[in-house]
């Protein structure tokens, strides 16, 4: 985690493809799929395949490869491609409450790379509502946030408070603000 907050995605990559091959489960090949997407596009097919032949566990389930799919198909159909909302819901119906609010960082990650600020925004900040402060994707969307002047602290609720229903989702408010 502190090498990617610290900007140093090379060491990341390295760290986490390390923590990857020893622990085997969709959650740390989806980080290091989106490094790879992120720095070195090429091998990015390749990361994303193997998502999907990773052990399943009770917070890196079917839903984090279906998820790691529906990138794979997003960036085979070009670099203007973007992820159709109503797909990205339907997986985060189906993955567990702590699960999903990995996914919401890893979904925001992938906006970001792909040029959707304000999208990866909101699923960083989902991500920082719903997650355990705890959590490794709740430090790197709450340090996402920080990159754009916003206290991740003041969004989230208190150390320990777990508040994912199941039916939050990323669409854009509909509130004036």
């Amino acid at each position: 985690t502190k090498a990617l907050i610290d900007g140093d995605r090379a060491t990341g990559l390295a760290e986490m493809e390390i923590g990857f091959h020893f622990g085997a489960q969709p959650w740390g090949a989806l980080q290091v799929a989106l490094l790879k997407l992120q720095d070195h596009p090429e091998q990015a097919q390749q990361a994303f395949d193997l998502v999907d032949s990773q052990n399943e566990q009770p917070y890196s389930t079917q839903a984090s490869k279906d998820l790691a799919r529906l990138f794979l198909e997003c960036v085979k159909s070009g670099p203007n491609q973007k992820l159709a909302q109503d797909r990205v819901d339907a997986i985060l119906k189906t993955a567990n409450a702590r699960e999903r609010s990995s996914l919401y960082y890893f979904i925001g990650k992938f906006c970001d790379i792909r040029g959707e600020a304000d999208r990866a925004l909101e699923n960083y900040t989902m991500c920082v509502k719903t997650a355990p402060r705890s959590t490794y994707n709740w430090a790197l969307a709450a340090n996402e946030l920080s990159k754009h002047k916003i206290d991740p602290y003041v969004i989230s609720p208190p150390q320990n408070a777990h508040t994912a229903t199941g039916e939050e989702t990323t669409k854009p408010s509909t509130q004036q603000s």
